[in-house]
Parts: C-alpha cells; sequence; structure tokens
C-alpha cells in the first residue's frame, strides 16, 4: 500500500527525514517506553498514535506523522540499514520484543528490513522462547505472520508453531502461498473453467463480491459480481465462438452491453427476463449510477441476491450446454 509513497511525497520529506535523525527519535521513544513497562501497560498507557505522533512531528512538513513513518519503513529509497539504527534496535530485542506491540506490523516490518542477520535470529529468539514458556499470544502471531510475509515463508520450525497456535493460518498458508491458490481451481479439465480460472481479473471481480457479501454489503457485492458476469460472458463468447470477431483475446469492452450479452445466453430459457433485471438493477446501483433507487427500495437486497443466483445458474448452463468451438 505504501510502496510508491515515493510519489506521494516531494523530495524534500526524503531529506528532511534522513538529516532530522527522525528514525532515531522514534526508537528512543520506543525504548524508553519498552525498558519501564510490561507488555499490557505500553498497550494501554502509551497509545501508539501518541508516541508516533511525538516522534515523526516535523512542522516543516504538512504530512502527518503516520504518512512520514509509513515513508521510513516502506519507501524502498529510505534504507532501514544504518548502523547506529540496527544497534538500537538490538538493544530493545536484548532486553524483551514487547515494545513490538505497539504496532506489531510496522516494527516487524522495520526489524526485517535492516536485513541484519544477529537483529534478526534475536527477534526469532524471543519467538521460540514465547513459545516453549507458553507465554505466545496474538502479537506474536501478528509478528510471525509479518516475517513470513517479508521472508517468503522461509523457516520450518516457525511454520510449526504456527500449526500449533494458529491452525487456521497455516491452513490459509498450505492452499494459498505454499502453491498458488489458481492451480487448486485450474483441475477442472472444461476449457471453460480452464479459461475464468486462468484470468486473475475475473478472480478479483468474484473474491471481492465474496468480501463484500461477507460484509453484508449487498449494494458493493452487486457490482463486483456484474463486473465479474460482464467479463466471465466475454469470455464464454470467445471461447464458444458465438462471438465471431477477430481477435486472440475475449472481447470485454462489449458485453457491458444488455443486448452483446442477451445474444450470448439467447439458448437459455428465461435468460432474457433474467438479464433484463440484471442492468435494470444495475442502473439503480447508485454505485454506478445518479438515480440510485436502490436505496428508495426496502426489499432491494433480497432481489439483488435472487438475481446473482439467476445469473450464476445462467452461466453454469452455458458451460454445461454449449460445447467450445
Amino acid at each position: 500500500m505504501f510502496s510508491s509513497m515515493s510519489e506521494f511525497l516531494p523530495a524534500s520529506v526524503a531529506c528532511i527525514v534522513a538529516t532530522t535523525g527522525i528514525p532515531n527519535a522514534c526508537f528512543n521513544v520506543f525504548a524508553l517506553v519498552a525498558t519501564s513497562q510490561s507488555c499490557a501497560c505500553i498497550t494501554s498507557n502509551f497509545p501508539s498514535f501518541l508516541i508516533i505522533s511525538d516522534a515523526f512531528s516535523v512542522s516543516e512538513l504538512e504530512y502527518t506523522p503516520n504518512e512520514i513513518l509509513n515513508y521510513c519503513i516502506y519507501n524502498s529509497k529510505f534504507s532501514l540499514q544504518n548502523p547506529v539504527l540496527i544497534q538500537k534496535i538490538r538493544s530493545m530485542l536484548s532486553y524483551d520484543i514487547s515494545f513490538i506491540a505497539l504496532d506489531p506490523k510496522r516494527l516487524t516490518v522495520m526489524i526485517m528490513k535492516t536485513k541484519d542477520a544477529e537483529t534478526i535470529k534475536a527477534l526469532l529468539n524471543h519467538l521460540f522462547t514465547r513459545n516453549k514458556n507458553n507465554t505466545w499470544n496474538r502479537y506474536h502471531t501478528i509478528i510471525a505472520v509479518v516475517y513470513f510475509i517479508q521472508s517468503f515463508f522461509r523457516h520450518i520450525d516457525l511454520l510449526k508453531i504456527l500449526q500449533i497456535r494458529c491452525p487456521e493460518l497455516y491452513s490459509f498458508y498450505q492452499y494459498n502461498c505454499k502453491q498458488q491458490f489458481l492451480k487448486i481451481l485450474i483441475q477442472d479439465t472444461n476449457i471453460y473453467c480452464q479459461s475464468v480460472f486462468k484470468d486473475l481479473k475475473s478472480c478479483l471481480f468474484y473474491f471481492m463480491y465474496l468480501v463484500e457479501l461477507k460484509k453484508h454489503n449487498i449494494i458493493t457485492a452487486f457490482s463486483y459480481f456484474k463486473n465479474f458476469f460482464d467479463r466471465i460472458t466475454a469470455i464464454l463468447a470467445f471461447k464458444s465462438g458465438k462471438d465471431k470477431r477477430k481477435g486472440k483475446r475475449p472481447h470485454f469492452k462489449s458485453y457491458y452491453e444488455e443486448n452483446a450479452t442477451q445474444s450470448v445466453y439467447n439458448e437459455i430459457d428465461g435468460s432474457q427476463d433474467i438479464i433484463a433485471r440484471a442492468w435494470q438493477l444495475r442502473h439503480a446501483n447508485p454505485l454506478s449510477h445518479s438515480s440510485a433507487e436502490l436505496w428508495d427500495n426496502d426489499s432491494s437486497k433480497k432481489e439483488i441476491v435472487r438475481i446473482i443466483e439467476r445469473l450464476k445458474q445462467l452461466i453454469r448452463a452455458f458451460i454445461k450446454h454449449t460445447p467450445p468451438k
């Protein structure tokens, strides 16, 4: 998210950050807290936003302390391999890792970006000790997850701890990180399914639909599903030969129009009414059209869910009954 912060913050920020010792100031504050308080007291008596504000407020800049901190941590052009900074981190880790609970994601990334083997080893030793002493908590899980992401999951022993401490996360790693989840889906031999699963944008649209549906944001979920349906329709038309135009890939821009979509599913009973209603809902969706008529209808959510299921049935019927070219 913040990897392109250099585009957002002008060069003057980098200059000020580099010359005012802001990272050192930050660690001085963290060190003061970490060496004088327990983990529980840190999070309750020293809110991280107050510490960040104190260490990263720069009167010469209009940017917030959080933006400056993110620049220091996530910008690839800003080096954290500073010997003085590394020594401060080591000193704090030699005492405890409770200070990381203030901001486990960013502080763990900061430690990893030092690329100092001794410092990272000290972090890992604390995690192994916490596990052995059965004092592992959710902060240690977050630290471990960030470590895995930064190191591309290169630590078998720590993965074994994750498997015990958080089996759900370990399962996620097994199915979605150890291998590409698309490889599991592409085991389907149907040529249509293979084409859809290989289209990352279609997968992303469907994933976002599921996310919003889980959050009960039905209108937003419908927007993502409608985009998914349009894209799938273009793929099905291309692979089946219903789209007669020349080209080496589907014509995705064509199937936002109702008539073009109707022509793809016209051999399926009831498709005309389903598609017509889906387009009506799209035009009433406040995320797509200024009329925002869906906001005026209390029963619109039930109707959206019903139409989504009918559109899914259209896709399944097409794949089942229409031979590819």
